[in-house]
């Protein structure tokens, strides 16, 4: 037998040893890069459905708000946004409502809580937090509680803590009682 006739033959076998390891290698880079993918997809579904039932939630409240009401019909909002159906409720609870949006298939749920009506406090003006007044301003305070016949406990402003007005001496800036009198009334059915 001749030497160089079957030195061919093992070029041949060492080559496609390498090509077979490579083709392993490849093939597990590759499992693990559609593992990837399918985790990125399932990202992308997720945060479209939180997203949609976001927006239906967001639109249902704005129902409610624009027509004061916690029963208004809310079938505009569950028109299928981004292929995802939602099914809007909401249930009513002494003061407090639970508006609830979710999609169509449970894959994301998402409620908020309304209390209907609000604190109902009189006043002009009403903060949680500190009040900085700059400029020229007039107010005409909120009738609150009739006191008797022809007096109203009247409101002006509800803040924290604070109030901070500045003045730069060009404007003639305060709260008094000058422009407190005020001979229209505030609404047609006020006496």
């Amino acid at each position: 037998m001749n030497k160089h006739q079957q030195s061919g033959m093992t070029t041949l076998l060492i080559t496609s040893m390498l090509l077979i390891v490579a083709l392993l290698f490849s093939l597990a880079s590759y499992k693990n890069l559609f593992y990837q993918i399918k985790r990125t997809q399932n990202e992308v579904l997720a945060r479209q459905a939180h997203w949609a039932a976001e927006g239906g939630l967001e639109c249902g409240f704005a129902e409610i708000s624009n027509k004061s009401d916690v029963s208004t019909s809310l079938d505009k909002c569950k028109t299928v946004i981004d292929g995802q159906p939602l099914t809007l409720s909401i249930v009513t609870d002494d003061s407090k409502s639970v508006l609830t949006s979710k999609t169509d298939n449970d894959y994301k749920k998402i409620t908020k809580t309304i209390v209907a009506g609000g604190a109902k406090s009189s006043g002009v003006i009403k903060s949680s937090a500190d009040l900085y007044f700059n400029g020229d301003y007039r107010f005409f305070p909120d009738p609150g509680n009739l006191r008797n016949t022809t007096n109203w406990d009247c409101v002006l402003l509800r803040y924290r803590n604070n109030v901070f007005i500045h003045d730069d001496g060009n404007l003639n800036t305060g709260f008094g009682s000058h422009d407190l009198s005020y001979t229209s009334p505030p609404y047609l059915d006020f006496f």
